[in-house]
């Protein structure tokens, strides 16, 4: 059986905007307030990470969302996604954290690749598609302990 998925990253190749981080954060508090999951409360909590990452983790002792509760979350991010012009949802890019020149830089596979070629020793990368907040809190992480070690 697989474990429960208790916290989600929804990664931007754009930065947010302070603007855009308070509205984003007031409409998932929104709709936090109101997330159920077969009638049970989702207690949840959102934050912006890095100006990248929107994440949602859900609070120990609470309900865990099922299928119908993540469908919902996922239609609240393609709300997002469709209001504030964003992609939320697209998993094609990469997030890396240069540690020489200490910024994060958004780039496609084939740009990844020319990256490691380039710096290999001095990159960290986010990953994006972890489940639990305990992954999540390891970022950004050297690339040769990735996953995406058996990818490129």
């Amino acid at each position: 059986m697989t474990e429960p998925v208790t916290f989600f990253v929804f990664a931007s190749p754009e930065k947010f905007t302070g603007i855009q981080e308070q509205e984003l954060l007031h409409s998932m508090n929104e709709f936090l307030k109101n997330w159920k999951s077969h009638g049970v409360p989702v207690r949840a909590k959102t934050n912006i990470e890095y100006g990248h990452f929107l994440t949602v983790e859900i609070l120990p002792g609470s309900e865990i969302p099922g299928g119908c509760s993540k469908d919902e979350l996922f239609r609240k991010i393609l709300e997002i996604e469709k209001n504030f012009n964003l992609k939320l949802l697209d998993r094609r890019y990469f997030f890396v954290y240069d540690t020489i020149q200490e910024n994060i830089t958004v780039t496609t596979r084939d740009g990844f690749s020319k990256m490691l070629k380039e710096n290999q020793k001095s990159l960290k990368i986010f990953e994006t598609h972890t489940t639990k907040i305990e992954d999540w809190r390891k970022n950004p992480i050297p690339f040769e302990k990735s996953y995406l070690v058996n990818l490129i």
